[in-house]
């Protein structure tokens, strides 16, 4: 089945901005919440295998699961390439995160702050991972070009009204948190107390947003 253009019906808008009216209201209210709990956390929350990395880990998990079954549940659909994309996306993001296995072995090194230290140059197949990565991503682009992005792109934006923006909204503001307390900012948000905890806690965030979003945009926004 191809992309088909359809304007949602004035019901459908009206729901859509009540919910994500209310999206928008709970994630303004949580991240402020969240940010006061990460400068209290112990700091071995925020460690390499702590415990917002193994979330993370996980929510990047169950949205390439998810992605393979939105693929399965359009597979009569053009769009089903897309989500088989998306699916190869999820994994690379999982596969950063988990610093390409270097995570399962013993820690290179170790800070009282930033805790254990894994690194990709120890794992034997070092020199393939850029080899490996470039190759999902090439898959995943030319699973997403057999989607017909062009006519994605027109159903799209004839349902501009039902893009998932509140969650686009939250997720944009926990990355940019979560990008302070790493320091790219320079000192802002490098100098919070807790910062490597509030990175990795708006990381996690940020991917669940993400994931949030996805879902959103299958059930709502591209549903045929």
């Amino acid at each position: 089945m191809p992309w088909i253009p359809q304007a949602p019906d004035s019901k459908t808008l009206r729901i859509s901005r009540i919910l994500q009216t209310t999206q928008l209201v709970t994630g303004l209210i949580f991240i402020p919440i969240l940010f006061l709990l990460c400068r209290r956390l112990p700091v071995h929350v925020g460690w390499e295998n702590g415990f917002f990395e193994v979330l993370q880990n996980v929510v990047l998990g169950v949205g390439m699961l998810a992605s393979l079954l939105m693929a399965v549940l359009r597979r009569q659909h053009v769009q089903r390439n897309f989500w088989l994309g998306i699916s190869l996306v999820w994994l690379l993001m999982l596969g950063r995160e988990l610093s390409w296995g270097a995570v399962f072995l013993t820690p290179a090194g170790f800070g009282p702050i930033s805790g254990p230290y894994f690194s990709s140059q120890l794992l034997p197949y070092r020199p393939a991972i850029a080899a490996i990565g470039f190759g999902i991503l090439a898959i995943a682009l030319l699973l997403i070009a057999l989607a017909k992005p062009l006519g994605l792109l027109r159903c799209a934006w004839q349902r501009i009204a039902l893009l998932p923006w509140a969650y686009g909204l939250c997720m944009l503001i926990s990355a940019a948190i979560g990008t302070a307390a790493e320091g790219k900012l320079g000192s802002f948000g490098h100098d919070w107390s807790n910062a490597q905890v509030v990175e990795e806690g708006f990381e996690l965030l940020a991917y669940y947003f993400l994931l949030r979003a996805q879902i959103w945009s299958f059930t709502r926004w591209l549903k045929p």
